[in-house]
């Protein structure tokens, strides 16, 4: 602490600001029989964002709300990112404070809840999220017989498996000890909402099967005296419309038959002649009427085939799945009238369930469909979940024309009405490679276009306040125009025809350029300078504008610029009229002060929390990432002189707000992205990348790894991984087997590392080669400092315990 003697002026330290949206987002979620519904529209998928999306509605003064309205105290303490389909905090200084992959078990599925009110399980269920970090939850469940299930998304998974040992201490009941709730764990899949704004992707998941069996509509048997009468109306009835629906006409050779009629309205025994030709009729309606189907036909007789497929099939199909694993979800698609048909998936808990579903069940299909046929297969799907409604509007039209070359791949569902939140849109298929390509597509559309200028994304700080998001809005409501703003990445994203994103550009250079006419200079007086830079420039901020930073303190120019109009204008003079009445009660010389840069008088002054001042250009050169170059966190350098005469600096971390306020937002993404990729290279005992070309996927090492040769799926490529031997899946070797194959080469390897003097790596593995120097070595690729000469690993090189006193205590110098 250098106190006092520090040759600075310091302000007060900022405030802490308590980090918003920490913990658990928890979603409305069904299971089971509830889903089964003749109109159902799914609810919001339970695998939606675990990081609730920083856009707040706002809702205009006629009442229409623009779905991506950002709220304006945004303090920019921390921010997150999407980077390698990892969701990634950043904080003071731009390191990475958290990092959540896919693999992550960032959710907490709660079951054994009694069937209370909502209200009671409430009180008792989120009183504990709300302990950890949790938002509102509300538990929904169907029938006399169903039990709610609880899920409850986290921002990391630490949060969630306190929340888990907390939740399992609670019980319910009379009985002594009670009934203790069940929690676990699960994998997040790290996967989006639109509505966040950031990269909107979706993810691939491999726990659903596709099921398929024709479901309750009625046959019949349509008697013809000749045989080629019957042909002749099989050819005719063929789909024909019977009562609004399609039907299918087979035709059946000689038939000398009685067929009891079973079921509703059909009770007695037909006889048919003995010798008859016979047209089979499929997907009539279950109402059909005896004399009205006769006469449709022009047959001499018509016998009925009532379904096979039972009438409460959903219950009892849920019941069959269960068996081979726990079932998320069952969405069981309405039947329309061209079909008889009806399409089913279900998602089951563990990719291992859906395994096993589709190995039990091909060759052994459910006993109550009879000899009806039915299908299952594996299916993988991509979600994108909760879209605006408003945002769909302008997308759907390249959608559907997408769906019409993919008609089975691609399917949408909108609310109750037609422009109510959300929509949902899943993409189906059990071709991985085929999903990929048309996801690409669809990736493209749901992300719109980026607002460019120059070669560069286009923003500026005006779309951060309530009056910038009102211009949006407006443009919106008056002209048609979406377009959706995020701080987090300062990119604007323009959806709609191409006519309506030119409108929306021009609407948006021409507001810019009306703000740049705004820009006003005010000369100060010199004894003004160190009032401002103490602290009070922070006040005269607030005084003008609480909302917005619209103030620039030149110290060289003795100036202070300010973007505004005439009201801004008048506050700044009234606040500085009141600061001038204090300079002669304000003690002491006027300090010489230096930027820690450039040792030269501050120009354009920028002050750090801690005090130090610097010039904004030599700041802005400090901060930004040099090509090429590992990450360090940005630390202040200023420094002041110790008792003994030592420099010493001040090392004080740059708050993040300081860092974006100060870097173009292409700076801003390239200095976040070499912050995570030092934070993931220099960290490879804990994290690695995707083997698979030009896959940006990051997995954390140690999953699954109790079970050795298990293997997990990157939920971007669909490559199967093997978290052991870090390579993609090893079919049919086990992890020892593919290491006895690669025996003979690694042989080889060793020897010329061995030759070549090569080293590898402890700590990463990674070839070193030494052409001079000293021992002191470093890897290029973690940054592990590293005695050359016994391969010890140290954090540093000069500190007490660095590799330097080791050289020097162990091998008597450094060498070189």
């Amino acid at each position: 602490m250098k106190g006092t003697k520090c040759t600075f002026l310091h302000a007060a330290p900022a405030a802490a600001v308590a980090r918003e949206n920490e913990g658990a987002e928890v979603l409305n979620w069904r299971v089971g029989p509830a889903l089964l519904g003749p109109n159902l529209t799914p609810d919001p998928d339970p695998s939606s964002s675990p990081h609730p999306p920083i856009s707040n509605r706002t809702t205009s003064p006629s009442g229409s709300t623009h779905p991506d309205a950002i709220s304006s105290d945004l303090t920019h303490e921390t921010t997150e990112r999407v980077l390698y389909n990892c969701s990634v905090t950043f904080g003071a200084g731009g390191s990475v404070t958290q990092v959540v992959t896919p693999f992550d078990a960032c959710r907490i599925r709660v079951s054994g809840i009694p069937s209370l009110t909502d209200a009671e399980i409430s009180a008792q269920i989120a009183t504990v999220l709300a302990n950890h970090g949790g938002a509102q939850l509300q538990i929904q469940w169907f029938g006399a017989d169903a039990h709610p299930i609880a899920i409850a998304d986290f921002t990391n998974p630490a949060a969630a498996a306190a929340a888990v040992g907390e939740l399992e201490r609670i019980t319910f009941g009379e009985v002594e000890g009670g009934t203790n709730l069940v929690c676990a764990l699960e994998r997040t899949g790290a996967k989006l909402s639109v509505t966040g704004g950031a990269e909107e992707r979706g993810f691939f998941r491999g726990r659903k099967v596709k099921l398929t069996w024709y479901g309750r509509r009625m046959s019949a048997f349509a008697n013809y005296s000749s045989d080629a009468t019957a042909k002749n109306k099989c050819e005719e009835l063929h789909g024909k419309v019977y009562c609004g629906h399609t039907i299918s006409a087979t035709y059946r050779p000689i038939q000398a038959v009685a067929r009891r009629i079973r079921g509703g309205m059909f009770s007695s025994v037909i006889s048919v002649p003995s010798r008859s030709f016979t047209v089979m009729l499929r997907n009539l309606p279950m109402d059909v009427d005896e004399r009205s189907l006769k006469c449709f036909c022009d047959a001499d007789s018509v016998g009925f085939d009532p379904p096979r497929c039972p009438e409460n099939v959903h219950y009892e199909l849920m019941d069959v799945l269960e068996r081979f694993g726990a079932v998320d979800t069952l969405d069981v698609l309405p039947m329309t009238k061209t079909s008889s048909k009806v399409s089913a998936f279900a998602q089951f808990h563990t990719e291992a369930g859906a395994t096993a579903a589709e190995a039990g069940l091909r060759p052994n299909p459910p006993a109550f469909f009879g000899k009806s046929p039915f299908f299952i297969e594996r299916t993988l799907s991509v979600k994108y979940n909760r879209i605006p409604a408003t945002l769909f509007a302008k997308i759907r039209g390249p959608v559907d024309l997408l769906a019409g070359v993919y008609p089975e791949m691609i399917k949408y569902y909108l609310g109750e009405a037609e422009h109510s939140d959300p929509v949902v849109l899943v993409l189906h298929s059990t071709d991985s490679k085929r999903l990929a390509k048309v996801k690409s597509e669809v990736d493209r559309i749901v992300q719109g276009e980026l607002l460019i200028q120059d070669g560069s994304k286009f923003w500026v700080p005006f779309f951060e306040t309530q009056t910038g998001l009102q211009f949006i809005e407006d443009m919106y409501l008056h002209h048609g125009v979406f377009v959706r703003c995020d701080p987090r990445t300062r990119t604007a994203r323009m959806f709609g025809s191409e006519e309506e994103r030119a409108r929306a550009r021009k609407l948006i250079e021409q507001k810019v350029a009306k703000l740049k006419a705004q820009r006003h200079e005010i000369p100060l007086k010199r004894e003004l300078i160190r009032i401002l830079l103490r602290g009070d420039l922070k006040q005269l901020q607030t005084a003008v504008d609480p909302q917005q930073e619209r103030l620039v303190l030149d110290v060289v120019a003795l100036k202070i610029m300010l973007d505004g109009d005439a009201g801004h204008v008048g506050r700044l003079r009234t606040a500085l009229n009141a600061l001038d009445g204090t300079i002669a009660k304000d003690a002491g010389p006027i300090l010489d002060l230096s930027c820690p840069v450039c040792l030269c008088d501050i120009e354009d002054a920028v002050q750090l929390d801690c005090g130090h001042a610097y010039c904004r250009t030599c700041i802005q050169h400090y901060i930004k990432p040099a090509s090429g170059t590992e990450f360090t966190p940005r630390l202040c350098v200023a420094g002041s002189f110790s008792d003994g005469g030592k420099s010493i600096p001040c090392s004080h971390a740059i708050p993040y707000r300081t860092i974006r306020s100060l870097l173009d937002a292409g700076a801003e993404d390239e200095l976040l992205l070499t912050s995570f990729l030092t934070h993931i290279n220099t960290r490879p005992q804990q994290f690695q990348y995707c083997p698979s070309a030009d896959c940006q996927m990051v997995y954390p090492i140690g999953i699954d790894s109790d079970e050795e040769n298990a293997a997990i799926q990157c939920p971007s490529c669909l490559a199967r991984i093997c978290t052991t031997c870090k390579i993609e899946w090893h079919d049919d070797l086990t992890c020892a087997e593919h290491k006895d194959n690669l025996t003979g080469n690694t042989a080889l390897l060793n020897q010329w590392r061995a030759e070549h003097e090569v080293k590898q790596c402890p700590n990463c593995h990674a070839d070193i080669e030494k052409d001079g120097g000293c021992n002191h070595m470093q890897c290029v690729l973690c940054r592990t400092h590293i005695c050359w000469i016994c391969m010890e690993t140290f954090r540093d090189g000069d500190g007490k315990l660095g590799i330097y006193p080791h050289l020097r205590r162990v091998h008597g110098g450094h060498g070189g």
